[in-house]
């Protein structure tokens, strides 16, 4: 079971994983069977499995996840979307095996609330009714079916940080396969572009969008105690090198989640918990600073190496070198805007699956896909993309309301990242998807017997 062996076993899970890396890089088509070997594996462990069935299916996916990315920047990847699918065929597996009824009303509104839209309008190419939901309601609908599992499952916390380890060590063999894909840092040309050389000729967006949540995680767990291996060095180097990854993508979205997210949960932590956990909160203070001082040089590091390019990229964005204002220039925030637009001209029903970017297309000439998930709810779905968006937001206050506060602000800060890559990354990555169903968890504590 993976979770035993995960748990019990984690140097020689971590040492697999690792090998299984290596042999994604020594031979391309390995990933491919990667993907189906961990697919039927988790099916067998789903099925066989009684006690710890949810656990199995949150660790198995997210394995899944990682490996679909391992398989794509391989060139070897096993179908269009297969992480989503296979997450969604996971999902339909718990429901027969735990006899889970969906009765929840508000779920099934979630689902509800997209159909018509498949339905309504055509795609830019015109495409077929089964390519409108592969290509843009594959990520919505793999996000319902994992929230039908997981919506208030309630987990215990030493569960919790088990699946941030997961995320964290994946993450980063993630970001060593890519320093073997990638060429050596002499032969790589830096602009102010998001960089396909070091994001091992794969999607730069996508690749700091993982990296990003093996940031998050690995925090999270710092700043909790909670290290992956017994001397916490070894997780401080992790962290760096993920962090050194992340900044030569030069793709500003996975790095500026990751930093909110940690933000909103140090936040939150001292709002709600400062006064109660004084020496906890000590604790906490110094591992701060230790990330703040780790990050603070890596930053250096990468800029030296990229002549200052590095802060040139980030600082280009948000300052307008002509007027020295504060000033948001980036071609997501436009298109978003246009979203917007085809959504006030047909606020009921909007434009349909893919009509928003029909709109861009015959009204401003502009064919860009859309990065940002919320305003192409609203420009594709009208007032029920409208409120979907409310309904995730309204659960996720329920759960923090209803829980335990020390616990539930990991609940806010998953989602928190988890929407804030909707913003930037759309649902181009099955992880985003299950992440964010992920968030509406139940963390409890569960006293130690012997």
């Amino acid at each position: 079971m993976l979770i035993n062996l995960f748990y019990n076993h984690s140097l020689r899970s971590f040492l697999f994983l690792f090998i299984c890396v290596g042999l994604c890089e020594f031979i391309g088509i390995f990933s491919y069977f990667l993907c189906i070997g961990f697919l039927i594996l988790a099916i067998i462990d789903i099925v066989k499995t009684s006690n710890y069935r949810i656990q199995s299916y949150i660790l198995w996916c997210i394995l899944i996840s990682i490996a679909e990315i391992l398989s794509r920047i391989s060139g070897a990847q096993v179908a269009y979307e297969f992480g989503k699918y296979a997450i969604i065929l996971l999902s339909i597996l718990l429901f027969v095996l735990n006899s889970i009824k969906p009765s929840n009303f508000i779920l099934f509104l979630l689902l509800v609330l997209l159909i018509p839209g498949i339905f309504i309008g055509k795609s830019v190419e015109e495409i077929t009714v089964y390519k409108n939901f592969a290509f843009y309601m594959s990520g919505q609908f793999c996000f319902i079916f994992a929230l039908v599992c997981l919506y208030k499952v309630k987990i215990s916390v030493d569960f919790y940080y088990l699946i941030l380890k997961m995320i964290f060590v994946c993450c980063f063999l993630l970001s060593f396969f890519l320093y073997l894909k990638s060429p050596d840092l002499s032969e790589i040309s830096f602009t102010t572009e998001a960089n396909f050389q070091a994001s091992g000729g794969f999607g730069p967006n996508q690749v700091s969008t993982v990296l990003g949540f093996g940031l998050f995680s690995g925090i999270i767990l710092m700043l909790n105690g909670k290290t992956f291996f017994k001397n916490k060095i070894f997780d401080v180097f992790l962290i760096l090198f993920l962090c050194f990854r992340i900044l030569l993508t030069f793709s500003r979205g996975g790095a500026s989640a990751a930093v909110i997210a940690l933000l909103i949960y140090l936040l939150l932590y001292f709002v709600f918990l400062y006064k109660h956990q004084p020496q906890q909160s000590r604790k906490i203070f110094v591992n701060i600073f230790i990330v703040l001082f780790a990050l603070t040089v890596i930053w250096n590091v990468v800029d030296n190496l990229t002549d200052g390019i590095l802060a040139k990229r980030y600082i280009e964005t948000i300052i307008d070198e002509d007027n020295q204002n504060i000033s948001i220039k980036d071609s997501r925030v436009s298109i978003a805007e246009l979203e917007i637009e085809s959504f006030v001209n047909n606020v009921y029903f909007g434009q349909g699956v893919g009509g928003s970017q029909r709109y861009r297309n015959e009204v401003h000439g502009l064919r860009a896909l859309s990065h940002n998930e919320l305003t192409r709810l609203l420009g594709d779905h009208g007032l029920l993309g409208l409120f979907f968006i409310i309904i995730l937001f309204f659960l996720i206050i329920l759960i923090f309301i209803n829980s335990n506060k020390k616990l539930s602000i990991n609940n806010i800060a998953m989602f928190s990242l988890a929407i804030l890559t909707y913003l930037h990354s759309s649902t181009r990555l099955s992880f985003t998807c299950f992440l964010l169903a992920l968030s509406y968890v139940l963390i409890i504590h569960i006293p130690k017997t012997e």
